[in-house]
């Protein structure tokens, strides 16, 4: 017990990053590598890493437009 934690992680697919990361310590972090910082060393039964992904905030715009002679409220064109 007592040495040096190293974790390399894994590459993510494109659109996701990760989120947080929850440490042993119950603190959270921004990256593996802060939480890394702040908890260096193993100690037995309590290095427990809570790493959350997510997926990058994406927008989008959906536009229409109306066909002439669009249904009324009977179903009927021009009506």
């Amino acid at each position: 017990t007592g040495s040096d934690l190293s974790f390399v992680m894994p590459t993510l697919e494109p659109g996701y990053v990760v989120s947080d990361v929850l440490g042993p310590d119950n603190q959270t972090y921004s990256s593996v590598t802060d939480a890394l910082k702040a908890n260096d060393h193993f100690i037995a039964g309590s290095n427990n890493f809570k790493v959350t992904i997510a997926a990058e905030k994406q927008t989008g715009t959906i536009s229409y437009n109306w066909a002439s002679n669009v249904p009324g409220q009977n179903g009927v064109a021009g009506e």
